[in-house]
C-alpha cells in the first residue's frame, strides 16, 4: 500500500502532466472567447494551479466528510462537482 506522501506526490505529478494538455485547451478557449492567445507558459501555470486547487478542495471535503480512506464516492463526486 502506498503511503500518504507517495499518493500526494503521484497526484502532483499527474497534475503536472495533465496541465501540459490542459494548457493547450486554455489557450484555445481564451483565443475563442477573449480574442487573444496567452503564452503557453502562462496557460500551463493557470492549468497547473487549477489542478492543485481542485486537489486541495477534494482533500478538504473528503477530510470533512470522513471519506478520506474510502476514496471518491458518487455522492461526494456530485458534491465536488457543485463546489
Amino acid at each position: 500500500m502506498m503511503s500518504g506522501l507517495g499518493m500526494l506526490l503521484g497526484k502532483i505529478v499527474g497534475a503536472a502532466i495533465g496541465a501540459l494538455i490542459a494548457a493547450l485547451i486554455v489557450q484555445f478557449a481564451t483565443r475563442l472567447v477573449a480574442r487573444f492567445k496567452p503564452p503557453y507558459g502562462m496557460a500551463y501555470l493557470a492549468a497547473f494551479i487549477g489542478f492543485i486547487v481542485a486537489l486541495l478542495a477534494t482533500f478538504v471535503i473528503q477530510l470533512a466528510t470522513g471519506t478520506l480512506q474510502y476514496g471518491l464516492t458518487w455522492p461526494l463526486f456530485i458534491l465536488l462537482l457543485v463546489v
